[in-house]
């Protein structure tokens, strides 16, 4: 019984190792160059087509000529010159897309506007194009290198049209934003016109990160890290609040610093949801503070302002009893700016 267990899995590798050698000798003949392109070559493992072939590329490997229309359905497709239609395999190449859509492991189109879901993908769009992305890890960039968009995105959709990015992920990566960014986690060197949401989000130059320490008269106490930029930021937080059952809090939120006067004086708005650490659900709290914020010295500021907050928590855990209360009270904070 053992031993006919080997044979099969011994023949099964060899079997694979077979298909992969010959996969490997069959992509090194599709990418050399040879006076036979010309001649339209259709198999089930190889196929290579001229310019307009009407039909579509079913087969492990499939290659068309400068102008293709149709779809190419394989384990390595690629397309020499302008492509409408559809790839599906493994790895998908496109020299110029013109309406097409990749489906695949590995996507990259050199230039066009292209359609394109799988684990990497790559696309340059020009001025005024499109494109459009979902997968593991996303490239998309500009074909013009005074304004040039490059983004790194895992699970995300993005596309640019006319010099504008907009990135929808996980995680959201463009070295200068002109647009929007909206995941988990965004980073950027430079907004010229733009807006990260997120939760967080860094800008390398010019941007807003600090941290702070702070207490309110409801017994709310902790520390906070902000990043974003000034007119928009979001921040987590660790703390204590009485009313927890565990004491220990954490939460998230969000906030904007608009100058009032000078730049040393201004309004700090924010807001933050915050919950038990360890036993979640049983603490929440909604909490809304307005704070004037002055630099008292040149990266130390100092906010003080009216807190307001709705609690829900329990009070007695056998009966699952639960009280909410609306209380206004008073918030103060000492921060120090990174940037």
């Amino acid at each position: 019984m053992h031993k006919s267990h080997d044979n099969f899995i011994q023949t099964n590798i060899f079997v694979l190792g077979l298909l992969f050698v010959g996969l490997f000798l069959s992509v090194q003949r599709v990418n050399a160059q040879d006076s036979e392109m010309n001649r339209n070559i259709y198999s089930v493992i190889y196929n290579r087509v001229g310019d307009n072939y009407p039909y579509p590329l079913l087969g492990l490997i499939n290659r068309s000529g400068s102008h293709y229309f149709g779809m190419h359905l394989g384990v390595y497709n690629k397309a020499d010159g302008v492509f409408s239609g559809l790839q599906i395999g493994g790895f998908n190449t496109i020299i110029k897309s013109d309406g097409a859509a990749q489906f695949g492991y590995l996507n990259y189109s050199s230039e066009g506007s292209p359609l394109q879901f799988g684990i990497m993908n790559t696309a340059q769009v020009k001025k005024n194009g499109f494109a459009f992305q979902f997968g593991g890890w996303n490239d998309l960039y500009s074909g013009y290198e005074l304004l040039r968009y490059d983004s790194d995105t895992l699970f995300s959709v993005g596309w640019v049209t006319d010099y504008l990015a907009i990135q929808v992920g996980a995680i959201n990566d463009i070295p200068s934003l002109n647009g929007i960014q909206f995941g988990l986690f965004n980073f950027t060197d430079t907004i010229y016109n733009g807006l990260q949401i997120g939760f967080l989000s860094f800008v390398r130059k010019g941007g807003y990160m600090a941290v702070e320490g702070f207490a309110a008269t409801n017994g709310f106490s902790g520390f906070a890290f902000k990043t974003g930029l000034r007119k928009f930021y979001t921040l987590v937080l660790l703390g204590y609040h009485p009313n927890s059952r565990d004491a220990l809090v954490n939460g998230w939120g969000m906030g904007t610093i608009l100058p009032l006067y000078s730049n040393s004086l201004g309004l700090n708005i924010e807001y933050a949801y915050i919950q038990d650490i360890f036993s979640p659900r049983t603490f929440l709290s909604n909490m809304l503070s307005f704070n004037v914020r002055w630099t008292i010295l040149q990266k130390y500021n100092l906010s003080i302002g009216p807190l307001l907050s709705r609690e829900r928590y329990e009070t007695h855990q056998e009966f699952q009893e639960t009280t909410n209360n609306l209380n206004v009270g008073l918030r103060l904070g000492l921060s120090y700016d990174f940037r």
